[in-house]
């Protein structure tokens, strides 16, 4: 960071680095992000999560700039109704995904239209569902959603084995395919349009603001994309260590208000605003 850096833009993920584990964003988080938005800075989520659930947490930050949702595939406006860009997975890449994770045996969500669709319910797609407050689609075969061409396809298992679908997902599917851990049990698969730094770089674009005059902070292997992208990426908490070695600056974890830290040290530089 130089002297006479001005940071214009901040993108701030969510889980992992403003939400706490019980998916609540800290008190002096949120009045940090009041002050930045104060001080003319364009404030965007960047997010795994779906449209619906980051949405409400935009609403919970004040943030003022657009919402990018899962992983990067959809952009909604900053009036929280109108989506400004998506990117669908082909029906061939969603077929191929949906054929590796039934072959390990995965629990699989698919979702299409801010909508998840499941093959059965379990009590963990029961709650899942109920934390991003939509209603399961139960159908007998996802073959048909993956057909109209989802926005993601995700695998859900322990860690370990997440880990080895997410190396088979990766070495068959090819270039057009981002494949992601946003969590240790997370294995998500999205156009390799669909990134948080691909979603970044053309909101950005359509306000005016280089890569160089943003902030990017995240904790997890999707975040690295944007963490690279901006001209200060910062890694939050229990960052992974992909996040870490893409970072040039690391905080505390949302448990212990890091971003807010952070965005009160650079409106104090005088680094963070128009």
């Amino acid at each position: 960071m130089t002297s006479t850096q001005t940071y214009r833009m901040l993108a701030l993920d969510v889980d992992g680095t403003i939400s706490t584990k019980d998916h609540s964003v800290p008190g002096a988080i949120l009045a940090a992000i009041a002050d930045a938005v104060a001080a003319g800075v364009l404030v965007s989520l960047v997010t795994g999560r779906m449209r619906r659930s980051a949405l409400r947490y935009a609403a919970l930050c004040g943030v003022n700039g657009p919402t990018i949702s899962y992983q990067g595939a959809v952009t909604t406006a900053p009036d929280g109704v109108t989506d400004v860009h998506t990117e669908l997975l082909s029906p061939s890449l969603a077929a191929a995904s949906l054929e590796k994770m039934r072959a390990a045996g995965a629990h699989i969500n698919l979702y299409s239209g801010d909508e998840i669709y499941v093959e059965g319910e379990t009590d963990w797609a029961r709650a899942y569902a109920g934390r991003m407050e939509t209603a399961l689609r139960v159908v007998g075969s996802l073959d048909e959603a993956a057909a109209s061409g989802p926005t993601v396809v995700m695998a859900v298992d322990v860690p370990s084995r997440i880990s080895e679908i997410a190396l088979q997902l990766r070495s068959s599917l090819g270039p057009e395919a981002a494949v992601t851990q946003s969590l240790p049990h997370f294995c998500e698969v999205a156009s390799v349009r669909a990134t948080k730094g691909s979603g970044l770089a053309r909101v950005c674009a359509g306000y005016g603001i280089d890569a160089g005059e943003v902030v990017a902070v995240g904790d997890g292997e999707g975040d690295v994309s944007m963490i690279e992208w901006a001209g200060l990426g910062v890694a939050a908490g229990e960052a992974h260590p992909s996040a870490l070695a893409a970072a040039q600056m690391r905080i505390p974890g949302p448990e212990e208000s890091g971003v807010a830290g952070l965005i009160q040290n650079l409106l104090r530089q005088g680094k963070l605003g128009r």
